[in-house]
């Protein structure tokens, strides 16, 4: 073969090996958590998921401000728990029936909301995301859409204004 052939070839192979990888997502593809909540199916947008844990000991805290209704220990400091079910007007028992916190964070001090279970991470694309019909949930104003599958989409940054 060629000095000139053998440059080419490799070049060839080089510009092949540069091209970026496609990870097979759409660029409008938003990653998200699945949770489920008084039977109920939800995701929330993970860009705002800062951590998940199982509930150990909560402080309830009467006459706090609704939809505050507890605080936990977590990771040296006090973290308010509110009770997702209060905010879209579903029936409320105790809170020891909830078996998981999900940390909610941006740049504002972080919340996290109870809930049933966790499904793992979930994908969707923006377009796919159809507004709620009326009627879907009591307080609308946390939900930002609903999915395929029926799952609600619940607008995260507004659960973390809730509390403020």
């Amino acid at each position: 073969m060629s000095e000139d052939r053998s440059r080419q070839l490799l070049e060839n192979r080089a510009r092949a090996l540069a091209r970026p990888v496609e990870d097979g997502r759409a660029r409008d593809e938003i990653p998200l958590m699945g949770v489920s909540l008084g039977g109920e199916r939800y995701a929330i947008e993970l860009r705002h998921v800062v951590e998940v844990f199982r509930v150990g000991s909560l402080s309830p805290l009467p006459g706090a401000a609704a939809p505050v209704v507890a605080i936990t220990a977590w990771r040296g400091e006090l973290l308010p728990i509110l009770d997702l079910r209060r905010l879209l007007g579903l029936t409320a028992q105790g809170l020891g029936d909830l078996r998981f916190a999900i940390v909610l964070g941006d740049e504002r001090a972080p919340i996290a909301v109870l809930v049933d279970g966790v499904d793992g991470i979930l994908s969707t694309a923006r377009e796919r995301i159809r507004p709620a019909p009326e009627g879907i949930a009591v307080h609308r104003e946390f939900v930002r859409g609903v999915m395929a599958d029926a799952r609600l989409v619940l607008d995260a940054e507004r659960l973390l204004e809730a509390h403020r």
